[in-house]
């Protein structure tokens, strides 16, 4: 039977080390975009929120 390779002792070429370094960059982007995304979304929501109110009121009288 193999033992079992421990993470920490992974050995990584120069192509692999680019490619994991530039996947990193790829995801903090995406997570600081998405964070900003949610964001803009709440605030749309709360601005928005007498607006949405009343249309569901006029959609569905008994909810409010």
């Amino acid at each position: 039977m193999e033992e079992n390779q421990s993470i920490l002792e992974l050995q990584v070429d120069q192509t692999a080390s680019k490619n994991l370094s530039d996947a990193t960059r790829w995801a903090k982007f995406l997570s600081v975009t998405g964070f900003v995304c949610m964001g803009l979304m709440v605030i749309c929501f709360i601005a928005m929120q007498s607006q949405i109110t009343s249309h569901a009121v006029t959609v569905s009288p008994g909810i409010y």
